[in-house]
């Protein structure tokens, strides 16, 4: 069934292959490259050179064949067969060059967040700009929560970053960019959505209390950590309590279906 993907691999001279897995990447800027792995049955990628570390989220998932480029890597390489479910998700060190072959039977879709600052397993260059919506409150915890009390629930938007990337049928794209002492605005959510940590070193998250008797609580930043949570119906700001600049990227998903 693989013999065509095979024979191309085998092939194709390794200096012609380029870094891009798809036509045109769904985003870019300046810290991530954002792909939109759409496959069919049968249907396969084009050869890549997979050359950064990669966030991904399987939105629909199949069964998947990694077939590498035999020279890739100094050493024979045979292809890998995975089981990708909808909602997996996690962190991929960057492996030569490859191809992805739909193997399954059913449509595939996979959204794969390449960071470029990212050296290696939780290090990263640190970028030296301004975030593009800027807070400086008053680190008073009670005052907050009084403020949060006072603002209705059917009120709040699910804005789950302070940037809004681009959208299509079935999610939204986001980013949350805060310098230390930034905090975001406050949000509800409702839907199933991914979080991964791009740059930063500590963050805190302050719960609404309409929706939460827990307290403020903070977090490590880890980059390249990721995680996919259901809906919860919680409320919160996120608050940049370290001393870097950070930037989470997120994926807000319309109308999911766990395991399909």
């Amino acid at each position: 069934m693989m013999e065509k993907e095979l024979k191309l691999a085998a092939e194709t001279p390794l200096e012609s292959i380029t870094a891009d897995v798809c036509e045109k990447p769904m985003y870019e800027d300046q810290d991530v490259r954002v792909w939109d792995i759409r496959l069919a049955p049968g249907e396969s990628t084009k050869l890549y050179r997979s050359q950064l570390w990669y966030n991904y989220l399987v939105i629909h998932g199949s069964q998947i064949t990694v077939v590498p480029h035999p020279l890739s890597g100094g050493e024979i390489r045979v292809p890998t067969v995975l089981e990708h479910a909808a909602g997996d998700c996690g962190l991929v060190h960057p492996d030569g060059v490859e191809m992805l072959v739909n193997t399954g039977d059913r449509n595939y879709r996979c959204i794969r967040i390449e960071n470029k600052l990212m050296r290696e397993l939780n290090t990263y260059k640190v970028p030296d700009r301004p975030p593009l919506k800027t807070y400086r409150p008053n680190p008073n915890f009670d005052r907050m929560k009084e403020i949060m009390k006072r603002i209705p629930l059917d009120t709040l938007p699910e804005n789950i970053g302070t940037n809004f990337y681009m959208e299509d049928d079935e999610l939204q794209l986001w980013g949350m960019e805060l310098q230390p002492g930034d905090i975001g605005d406050l949000h509800y959510h409702t839907k199933y959505y991914f979080l991964a940590f791009i740059c930063g070193d500590k963050s805190g998250v302050m719960p609404n209390p309409l929706c939460s008797d827990e307290e403020f609580f903070e977090m490590e930043i880890n980059p390249g950590r990721c995680s996919f949570s259901p809906p919860r119906n919680g409320s919160e700001i996120a608050w940049n309590i370290g001393t870097k600049y950070y930037r989470g990227f997120q994926i807000l998903l319309k109308d999911f279906v766990p395991g399909q």
